[in-house]
């Protein structure tokens, strides 16, 4: 696989981990409470919606669940703003 310019990646504001030749991006999430942002888990994986809230997987296996459900993405930052439900 060929990889882009690297300068592109100082442009859009991100620095991929790159694993045999696969890039890689994780993000970080983020709870979100009137005008506090917490960060609650690095290098999220997968985030599977449950019935009561959240589950995040990093990619350590290191699990979360929170009751909260997506405020917003910025992907281009590898954030995920989670919001309290309860």
């Amino acid at each position: 696989m060929s990889l882009p310019n690297p300068t592109f990646y100082k442009t859009v504001n991100f620095e991929p981990c790159i694993i045999k030749d696969e890039i890689m991006c994780e993000a970080n999430a983020y709870l979100v409470r009137g005008n506090d942002t917490t960060l609650v888990m690095e290098a999220v994986d997968t985030i599977e919606p449950q019935e009561a809230g959240i589950q995040l997987v990093s990619i350590f296996g290191e699990q979360k669940f929170l009751k909260a459900r997506i405020e917003s993405l910025s992907l281009v930052d590898n954030k995920v703003y989670l919001k309290p439900t309860g």
